[in-house]
């Protein structure tokens, strides 16, 4: 079992201060509203979903699996049900709730984001630095 994954833990730290701040911008008016934010999340999540099969089919012994699957998975699931909540929803921009639903969109995405670069750098450094060490 891989309970020593600290990354995760960390990505979600960043994400959630970076959703934060989002959402408390968003509120405040310094952040514009973007109507294509929850498309573009939507789409990086499931292009993250993809990448992570299609590599999760090559590399099926890989402890890089064990270390970020879950996060790329619970990132991933959770960005493309918030993006799809918030394509529904009327955007307001002085509405708190819709504040709110935008932070933990931008922390869900953010989130998916690092988890898979974190996954990358994983394989990269398990497949092609084995012969530098």
């Amino acid at each position: 079992m891989c309970f020593k994954n600290t990354t995760c833990i960390l990505s979600l730290f960043l994400s959630i201060l970076l959703g934060v701040g989002a959402g408390v911008a968003l509120f405040f008016g310094a952040l514009p509203v973007i109507v294509g934010l929850p498309l573009l999340v939507f789409l990086t999540a499931a292009s993250a979903l993809v990448g992570f099969s299609f590599l999760l089919g090559m590399n099926r012994h890989s402890v890089c699996i064990c270390r970020y699957g879950r996060c790329i998975l619970i990132g991933s699931f959770f960005s493309i049900i918030l993006s799809a909540i918030s394509r529904v929803l009327t955007i307001v921009v002085a509405n708190v709730g819709f504040a709110v639903l935008i932070a933990l969109l931008v922390a869900a995405f953010f989130f998916t984001i690092f988890t898979f670069f974190a996954f990358l750098f994983c394989l990269i450094k398990e497949n092609c630095c084995s012969c530098c060490e």
